[in-house]
């Protein structure tokens, strides 16, 4: 039962859910304007952007999105775990105002074949309280795909 609840608690990063508890500073307020029920409780991602990455790059798309961050004076939180079964990648860029960008990925230590996309990584765009994000969107596709090949981007108009 531990390790079950423990396995639940490691993928919450990943699905953009919950940070690690207790999250980090202005976390909570800044990328879920205060009320992940209210804002992002089954949102649909308005951009996905599916990379070619493996958890040994996972550094370098953090320095990406930290960079991205502060070109557009938006917040950056890390919520990423290290525990001895796996391994959560869990990035966020964020404002209050209504943007939540989220790169997540997983590794089983203990279950490879657990891994959804083994070898990439995907970043999520969300949108709440109106914001207009077709702007920032954009420009985060053409971010990062100049600092990582291979990207392929979905976008969804209903997000």
């Amino acid at each position: 039962m531990a390790r079950a609840l423990l396995t639940v608690v490691a993928a919450l990063p990943m699905l953009g859910c919950e940070p690690t508890y207790p999250p980090p500073e202005g976390f909570v307020e800044s990328c879920y304007g205060g009320n992940f029920e209210k804002y992002l409780n089954g949102k649909i991602p308005r951009i996905s952007i599916r990379m070619p990455l493996t958890e040994s790059q996972w550094p370098d798309l953090e320095e990406s999105l930290r960079q991205f961050s502060i070109q557009q004076n938006l917040d950056f939180f890390d919520t990423s775990l290290r525990l001895d079964h796996a391994h959560v990648l869990g990035l966020s860029v964020c404002t209050a105002r209504g943007l939540q960008i989220h790169a997540a990925d997983s590794v089983w230590k203990a279950e490879p074949r657990a891994d959804g996309d083994p070898g990439y990584t995907t970043v999520f765009l969300y949108s709440f309280k109106d914001f207009d994000a077709s702007a920032i969107g954009e420009e985060l596709v053409v971010h990062l795909q100049s600092l990582h090949p291979g990207v392929t981007v979905k976008r969804n108009s209903q997000g």
